[in-house]
């Protein structure tokens, strides 16, 4: 996979210098509102709006990323909580006359008149 990866790396650098190439000649100019900027070559132009776009895509990404982590130890912890209650449900009676003198262990907990096994 990586292999197409580089590949696919080496066509978009390679079509970049052929655009760059191509459009050397050519000047733009940005206007906003009353704005505008110096007349500057097409490919500069170009690489500068591209690069604005991933450096707003990756604050984008590194928010949801941020955001996502919260959300996960949000519900780990709700997971504990409710794992924890499950268990406590287990060990009660289901009706008042049934007695339970001695629980069977869970997986990975011992009982302290059942000697722990390896």
């Amino acid at each position: 996979m990586w292999i197409v990866k580089m590949i696919f790396w080496v066509a978009v650098m390679l079509l970049s210098i052929f655009f760059v190439s191509e459009n050397t000649g050519q000047e733009a100019q940005v206007m906003f509102w009353k704005w505008e900027s110096l007349p500057m070559p097409l490919w500069l132009l170009m690489f500068i709006s591209f690069a604005a776009g991933v450096i707003v895509s990756l604050a984008i990404a590194i928010f949801k990323l941020v955001q996502f982590r919260g959300d996960g130890r949000k519900m780990r912890k709700e997971n504990l909580i409710l794992t924890q209650e499950l268990t406590e449900l287990r060990r009660t009676a289901i009706e008042n006359d049934i007695k339970i003198e001695n629980p069977p262990p869970f997986p990975g907990e011992t009982n302290e008149l059942t000697p722990p096994t390896n």
